[in-house]
């Protein structure tokens, strides 16, 4: 068993523009910056603490987890692994998040796939390497993973393909909580332990 939180990597310029990222790698702006040290300052004033970080490989992920880790007064080092990066959005990125949005909504995603799109199967699939990952290797930990957007809601579509899609709401640096006690066998405690209001909603 496993306490797991998942957290989307604070805002980069790209975000603020709703411009579609993908594996472009980014910074962090000032402003996902500034807000990662509140979420953090949030965390701890609510006695949070978490036996492992884990980060996606790309940047605007291991910097907000770098914060997290500072602020929390973390010494251990940050694990990155694969299967949390972003999804590939192959011709998509550096396009207006409208474009995708749009293919989606119209059932239209898999002309996309020989452009470098990855599929929802082999997304979804990568994820569930990573959690199972993470369960066979610490059992009984509090486990901190921050990664993106679409890992999120791949997550949640694993978990509950009827209630969650890939435009559920995912802000920057939501968190949301699950106890997982096999693969097969998820509880999702909140979809944003410091904003539960915005639960089960969707957004474009």
């Amino acid at each position: 068993m496993i306490n797991l939180f998942l957290v989307r990597h604070g805002e980069t310029i790209w975000n603020k523009k709703a411009i579609c990222q993908g594996r472009i790698d980014l910074e962090l702006d000032e402003t996902g910056i500034s807000e990662a040290k509140e979420v953090a300052r949030l965390l701890k004033e609510n006695n949070y603490k978490f036996d492992l970080f884990v980060s996606s490989p790309l940047k605007r992920a291991v910097k907000t987890c770098e914060i997290l880790k500072e602020e929390l007064d973390n010494k251990k080092e940050i694990l990155k692994i694969d299967e949390f990066i972003e999804r590939d959005f192959g011709s998509f990125e550096g396009q207006d998040n409208s474009c995708f949005r749009n293919a989606y909504i119209n059932n239209d995603l898999e002309k996309y796939y020989s452009t470098g799109l990855e599929s929802e199967e082999v997304l979804i699939k990568r994820i569930v390497k990573g959690i199972n990952y993470l369960i066979s290797n610490f059992d009984n930990k509090n486990i901190i993973v921050v990664t993106h957007s679409n890992v999120i809601r791949g997550f949640l579509v694993y978990i509950d393909k009827n209630k969650y899609n890939f435009l559920t709401k995912m802000p920057n640096l939501a968190i949301s909580e699950y106890k997982i006690n096999s693969i097969n066998d998820i509880e999702i405690k909140s979809l944003s332990i410091f904003e539960n209001h915005y639960e089960d909603k969707t957004t474009e």
